[in-house]
């Protein structure tokens, strides 16, 4: 990030760059657990609880981000500055390192990637966010200030939501 003061401006600007990953595995309690109420029902067969893993649940999971923004805070009276600036992201697609991921295609139904589909969903190109806003003090005392503001912000899709298998929101 870099400022560069001129001026009644301040601008700033600069970029970012994320990566994130996390090794996943849902099943961290072992294969499998029978639980019986007495030996006599282990001999007998009686389970009273239990329960089975099936399949390997262990996903290696990436993502990667990049933003670029220009801001600009203009102070155009003693008491008015109007701040403006615009943000571009970009999130590329999870990626799960055996192609473990998948989704659902209302034409194709559920697919996997590496076979039907590619990556689980597009790279969305056009997260163009502009922001605005206002500080105004009336008396020029900074004891009362008015501040109004706006923008739209993308939001980066939560790895939660592929290997979560709980529910995530």
């Amino acid at each position: 990030n870099a400022s560069y003061l001129f001026g009644t401006h301040n601008v700033r600007f600069g970029g970012e760059f994320r990566t994130g990953s996390s090794d996943y595995t849902r099943d961290d309690y072992g294969p499998g657990e029978a639980q019986f109420n007495s030996t006599e029902d282990f001999v007998a067969g009686n389970v009273r609880r239990g329960y089975a893993w099936i399949g390997d649940s262990r996903r290696l999971v990436s993502q990667q981000t990049f933003g670029l923004f220009f801001q600009d805070n203009w102070r155009t009276t003693k008491n008015l500055i109007i701040s403006y600036g615009l943000r571009y992201d970009v999130t590329f697609p999870i990626k799960e390192k055996h192609d473990l991921l998948g989704n659902f295609d209302p034409s194709l139904g559920l697919v996997q990637v590496g076979k039907q589909i590619s990556q689980p969903y597009n790279t969305d190109w056009n997260n163009l966010s502009p922001r605005l806003s206002f500080t105004y003090d009336p008396t020029g005392s900074g004891r009362t200030v008015f501040r109004a503001g706006g923008g739209m912000i993308y939001e980066v899709p939560h790895l939660s939501v592929f290997i979560g298998q709980n529910g995530a929101e």
